[in-house]
């Protein structure tokens, strides 16, 4: 147990053994503000190979969500969004406080696939979100009878755009090994 110990003291920053003790005049001079921010901007954006969710494992109803190729960006400009997260009391009620805003954001999923035991390749297709928004959440008791201490407010402008089959280069690729013929042709 000792080396265990020793090995977690190891692992600890040193910023952390520095701490000092404090009495009790000195802790009442110490003010604070609980709660936390979250500020993104990125002028490359966020980009994922893969993304996997793994439910039930190891029993039959065992099953894997993955999205491919998923990327988040400004959709030619930075990416930019604000969370702010409080908790808090106001002496009477509660407060749970989550607000956050975000500027034109798009979301693009490559391939989205569920995977089971008896499936093990399931195309759900490909996903874009488009959008930029706001949420705003205050909650001062959910269950609230009166009807006015709880608030949700949730402004997206955007697109979803959804396809669902192959895309225009595997389909030539089939129709010029003749896998795939057109039921009829375009013209323009």
């Amino acid at each position: 147990m000792a080396s265990k110990t020793f090995s977690l003291l190891l692992a600890m920053p040193v910023s952390v053994l520095a701490l000092t003790p404090m009495d009790d005049a000195g802790l009442s001079q110490v003010n604070g503000r609980d709660g936390l921010t979250v500020n993104l901007e990125s002028s490359s954006g966020i980009n994922a190979e893969s993304l996997t969710w793994e439910t039930d494992e190891g029993t039959a109803q065992e099953a894997l969500t993955r999205l491919s190729d998923v990327s988040l960006d400004g959709n030619g400009s930075n990416l930019s969004a604000s969370w702010v997260m409080d908790v808090s009391h106001d002496g009477t009620d509660p407060l749970l406080s989550i607000q956050s805003q975000w500027g034109l954001t798009r979301l693009i999923m490559g391939g989205m696939s569920i995977e089971t035991l008896t499936n093990t390749s399931s195309s759900m297709g490909q996903a874009a979100l488009y959008s930029q928004g706001s949420l705003n959440f205050i909650n001062r008791g959910i269950f609230d009878n009166d009807g006015n201490k709880a608030k949700l407010a949730f402004d997206l402008n955007g697109d979803w755009i959804y396809r669902q089959g192959w895309a225009r280069e595997r389909r030539n690729q089939f129709r010029k090994s003749g896998i795939y013929q057109p039921v009829y042709n375009r013209s323009g």
